[in-house]
């Protein structure tokens, strides 16, 4: 029953046996004691009686001084055992005759007057000793350790026997029960008892079931919890510190919330922006048309449209919105991404400026030129001075020229950041329908906690309430996390694609899985007009290189594709097709090449030519910049170090296989 120290049930049987042994000591010894005074009381009156008949018969030899018959008299006496001494003294308390044994410590003197008739002769002295009844009185004692002995062995026996079967036994059976509890094993069976000790073990046997029941829907609930706080944080981290302003606003046009970088380009607090309205940061926005404005939204489900926003300065700066449209709670709200395009708009006006300032210059020239051949058969004196401003003309034009590839390098720049803003733009209404589906799981299961408490506090919370509300939270907790999930998944695709086409850095990544997540980013703008797509690639094969290139450069084709090659169409194919191979001028190099097809309209053999050169579309009236096909020249050729073709025919869709050299493959 214990882990150190005596046990019970021999604490048991030794407390029980000294009690007893005790018992039966103090009133054995009480017994003897009692018995020894009565005894002792008897041995006097006995040995006063024999002193007395003793004193008589030596009255006649102490009166005729016959010391022989005295000697006679107290042989005859000394027959008693107990008899140690006899001394007769006269009247003078001389000795007269004495007689004796040995005289032990434990012995008793009787004294009598020795008369003879009624003359007192002297006096008699016997000592007696009682060794005999000591002898008894230390066999009693004896006798009663004896007995007690026996009955403490008897009870420790019986009462460890007795407890043991009773007690222990069901109480060990209880305790290996409760142990088993503690560590966990709710399974273990208990054999069945008896008695008071039935009722507690199947009283124990009712507390586990219930406390099982409860840990393991608990556990659940912890888990599924778990989980929806980990997924709801990491998306609502992922919207706080977006590059990208974000914004929730009501249908009447109230800021709800605005993530850190449109407080930041705002210039107002977290707790100044709960107090706008859309109003108050779009100058250009009519109140009245608000809700015509929304409806549009709605009917488009998301759009894209460039603005004016005004700071708390009230300086403007230009802006490209994503907005898109929700119903939360059957409340109506605008989720808009809001990018800063002020860079973009000053270098297309710069580049105008630029281009109209060439065309004067190249006009000025040509009419100096004319002029100057026109003079040169009159005047050949003037050629050399001709020749000077000729020379610097071609200086200016030259300045010029360098201007304006330094404008075309920054607007490349500005087209990249816009295709990550649209896949930002795509990706965000991809991602508003599971969060939506999160935030109506997430309020309802909070909906149902307050009930439950409020039924909890005025005491109407039953067990088949109780069991229905997990029920139900485990179901909605598992609606929360596989949305969350898919959310959390399109943010880190956004991210790893938007970090690679910022970055440009060379590292090793599994090809398909990167070609899929590029697919996933342009989900949006794809699954709009029922885009086909398919990819061809080991699943299996690794290769180091520049994944922000290849981002920038599938992007790009994709893009080319929706906007140019399907327009009007119904059926819509995008393939992609990925292979390593040998190049065979170095059979220690490795090639990728990837092939990159659709079924589109297809590109004019008389543009063919052209399609790699900067500026040039066949589509600028829609505002599309001429920049995508030359971009994805610039980064086969420089960035990969490879080449690319085209092949296409009107009608019958194009081709793109680009071919780039990889450092390392793992298979």
């Amino acid at each position: 029953m214990e882990k150190n120290g005596i046990s019970i049930a021999s604490k048991f049987s030794l407390y029980l046996g000294a009690i007893v042994a005790l018992s039966v000591f103090a009133v054995g010894m009480i017994g003897v004691m009692w018995s020894y005074d009565l005894r002792k009381k008897d041995f006097r009156n006995v040995y006063e009686s024999s002193t007395a008949n003793l004193s008589e018969l030596l009255s006649i030899e102490l009166q005729e001084k016959d010391f022989l018959g005295m000697e006679k008299a107290a042989d005859t006496f000394f027959l008693d055992g107990s008899v140690k001494s006899i001394t007769v003294y006269d009247i003078y308390d001389n000795i007269v005759f004495v007689k004796e044994k040995e005289v032990p410590s434990n012995h008793v003197s009787v004294s009598k007057t020795i008369f003879y008739g009624n003359k007192a002769l002297g006096k008699l002295k016997v000592s007696f000793g009682y060794d005999e009844l000591i002898s008894d009185f230390v066999d009693s004692i004896a006798m009663i350790l004896l007995l007690v002995v026996v009955l403490i062995v008897v009870i420790q026996v019986s009462s460890s026997f007795l407890f043991s079967m009773f007690i222990k036994k069901p109480l060990d059976k209880l305790l290996v029960y409760i142990q088993n509890i503690s560590n966990g094993r709710y399974d273990e069976k208990i054999e069945k008892s008896c008695g008071e000790f039935l009722k507690i073990e199947e009283s124990f046997a009712k507390m586990v079931s219930e406390i099982k029941n409860r840990e393991t829907k608990l556990s659940e609930s912890a888990y599924r919890l778990e989980r929806l706080d980990t997924a709801l944080e990491v998306s609502k981290f992922a919207v706080e510190k977006s590059m990208i302003e974000a914004y929730w606003i009501k249908n009447d046009g109230k800021i709800v919330y605005a993530n850190s970088s449109a407080r930041k380009n705002l210039g107002y607090s977290e707790q100044e922006v709960g107090k706008l309205t859309v109003f108050d940061i779009d100058p250009d926005l009519d109140e009245l048309l608000w809700s015509s404005h929304m409806e549009k939204i709605k009917d488009e489900h998301s759009m894209v449209f460039q603005r004016k926003q005004r700071r708390k300065d009230g300086s403007l700066y230009d802006v490209e919105v994503t907005s898109n449209y929700l119903v939360y709670k059957d409340k109506k709200y605008n989720f808009s991404f809001v990018q800063d395009i002020t860079e973009r708009i000053k270098t297309q006006k710069r580049l105008i400026e630029l281009n109209d300032n060439l065309e004067k210059l190249i006009k000025q020239r040509t009419m100096n030129l004319e002029k100057a051949y026109a003079q040169l058969d009159d005047a050949n004196e003037g050629l050399v001075a001709m020749n000077q401003e000729l020379l610097a003309m071609n200086q200016e034009l030259q300045a010029a020229l360098d201007e304006l590839g330094r404008t075309q390098k920054s607007l490349i720049e500005s087209e990249k950041m816009a295709v990550l803003g649209k896949l930002v733009g795509g990706i965000a209404h991809e991602i508003n329908t599971p969060l939506g589906n999160g935030l109506v799981g997430s309020t309802y299961i909070s909906d149902e906690n307050r009930k439950i408490l409020n039924m909890h506090r005025k005491g109407e919370l039953t067990k088949s309430c109780f069991e229905e509300f997990l029920r139900k939270n485990i179901e909605t907790s598992d609606i929360i996390v596989l949305n969350l999930q898919k959310a959390a998944g399109l943010v880190v695709s956004l991210k790893e694609i938007s970090v690679d086409q910022s970055s440009q850095e060379k590292r090793q990544f599994n090809l398909k899985k990167y070609l899929e997540d590029i697919f996933l980013t342009m989900n949006y703008p794809l699954k709009k007009n029922n885009h086909h797509t398919e990819i061809d690639c080991d699943e299996k094969l690794d290769i180091e290189s520049f994944p922000g290139a290849l981002s920038q450069i599938i992007t790009n084709l994709i893009s080319n594709s929706v906007i140019h090659g399907f327009e009007g169409l119904e059926k819509r194919t995008i393939k992609i097709k990925a292979v390593l191979l040998t190049d065979q001028s170095d059979k220690n190099k490795k090639m990728i090449e990837l092939v990159y097809s659709d079924n589109g309209h297809g590109i004019a053999q008389e543009d063919m030519e052209k399609i790699y050169d900067p500026f040039f579309t066949t589509n600028r009236t829609k505002g599309n910049t001429g920049l995508g096909l030359s971009i994805v020249y610039n980064l086969v050729t420089q960035t990969l170090k490879g080449s690319i073709k085209c092949h296409s025919v009107k009608n019958e869709g194009t081709v793109f296989t680009v071919s780039f050299p990889v450092a390392s493959i793992s298979r």
